[in-house]
């Protein structure tokens, strides 16, 4: 059974988080980062169309895959509530990639802050002054 976690691209008590999590973490200064399993997503996405081509392509060729096995086990059970799944789902796509385009602005409006700080310390310091290097005469 998944447990209840909380969404917060929807603010809503939502089971269908622990089915479209990845199983890969990030965790780095005491913040644990978790997203959706692209895989997963694409497969919900397209109703299990491509991963059932995918498996009938490998029954031909009589060839086995482990991560299709494991894909294909978890749309068993994820398949039943798929068409409400859905709408939640691609919120928490788009909210995440608003996020990382919101936390990485921070980057260039850093980088124009020092950059102006370093105008005005030219600026205050009389600017550029250019210097001759010239050889000493021989006598």
């Amino acid at each position: 059974a998944a447990t209840i976690a909380t969404c917060s691209c929807c603010e809503c008590a939502a089971e269908w988080v622990d089915w479209y999590i990845s199983e890969i973490s990030d965790e780095r200064d005491s913040i644990n980062t978790v997203g959706l399993d692209g895989s997963k997503v694409a497969v919900l996405d397209d109703n299990g169309k491509e991963l059932a081509r995918a498996g009938e392509i490998l029954v031909k060729e009589g060839k086995s895959d482990e991560n299709h096995k494991k894909l294909a086990a978890w749309w068993e059970g994820a398949s039943t509530s798929a068409a409400t799944d859905k709408k939640p789902v691609n919120e928490a796509g788009l909210y995440g990639g608003r996020m990382a385009l919101k936390i990485t602005s921070y980057i260039p409006a850093t980088m124009l802050v020092f950059y102006l700080l370093l105008l005005a310390y030219f600026s205050v310091s009389g600017g550029y002054k250019q210097i001759h290097i010239e050889n000493e005469p021989k006598h």
